[in-house]
């Protein structure tokens, strides 16, 4: 003990801490017990209960804590234990790891650099979810927003997953010719040839036109490095299948339901 400051030392002479303990008895390789909290209870134990090591401020009215628990209601059952608070005399459990192993959360987790899965090589460090306005669009032409137009997406990683529906209004005319949903929360990948598939729901009544009748059928398409979608009619041409970018929408109307996953 240093008694001028006030400092504890076992097994040092010169304690540079409150309490400071050493040992010479561990060796590289090797465990040493430092620290024991025990009590005098036998038998089946009560899950949530067990032995504290408090911290206290602003006299005793800032309180944190780090629990040893009893888990399971058996007899060595045991679990670790973490208690913050957000305002005084309000102790409450954030973070356990339980006797399985299984690390549960009272709250959200930040992982500021990622969290990295079992063996795999990459890491998980990005995850939003929100609206966005799509809108319909050619070569020379981008419509109003209609009074029923919404679209969400979801990211995970680089995978992002949109949706919604499309009204518009304000064209003078069918508009064709490169038609695209346009408006993407996010740029796809711009990697040459990673295109992205999706497919639209329900055009509302004289919404939008075949090119080729009772052969076709529409899907969205997303080309590298877009934050937009070509609405592409997909037909039989003899006895080949083709495509066109030229399936025509009229000047107002609908499409009730779109989805696709893209890679960005």
């Amino acid at each position: 003990m240093q008694p001028t400051i006030g400092n504890v030392g076992i097994g040092v002479n010169t304690p540079s801490t409150l309490l400071h303990i050493n040992t010479t008895a561990r060796t590289s390789g090797t465990n040493v017990n430092m620290i024991t909290l025990s009590d005098t209870v036998t038998g089946v134990q009560t899950s949530g209960y067990g032995k504290r090591i408090i911290s206290t401020s602003n006299n005793g009215s800032s309180v944190s804590a780090i629990a040893f628990e009893e888990d399971g209601g058996t007899n060595n059952d045991t679990a670790i234990v973490f208690y913050t608070q957000h305002t005084a005399n309000a102790l409450t459990e954030r973070m356990s790891i339980r006797r399985t192993g299984i690390a549960t959360f009272a709250c959200q987790i930040c992982a500021t650099s990622g969290v990295k899965f079992g063996n795999g090589t990459g890491t998980l460090n990005y995850y939003e979810e929100g609206t966005f306005t799509p809108r319909i669009k050619n070569v020379s032409w981008t419509s109003n927003e209609g009074s029923g137009n919404a679209g969400w997406y979801t990211r995970i990683g680089n995978l992002v997953t949109v949706g919604g529906t499309i009204s518009w209004g304000g064209g003078s005319g069918a508009q064709g010719n490169d038609l695209r949903i346009v408006c993407l929360p996010f740029t796809s990948n711009s990697t040459a040839n990673s295109r992205n598939v999706g497919q639209i729901g329900a055009p509302g009544g004289d919404s939008i036109a075949y090119i080729q009748a009772c052969k076709g059928q529409f899907v969205i398409v997303n080309d590298p490095n877009q934050a937009s979608m070509y609405i592409i009619e997909t037909y039989q041409s003899g006895t080949w299948a083709t495509y066109t970018h030229g399936p025509t929408v009229n000047n107002s109307g609908v499409i009730y339901g779109f989805q696709m996953t893209y890679h960005i």
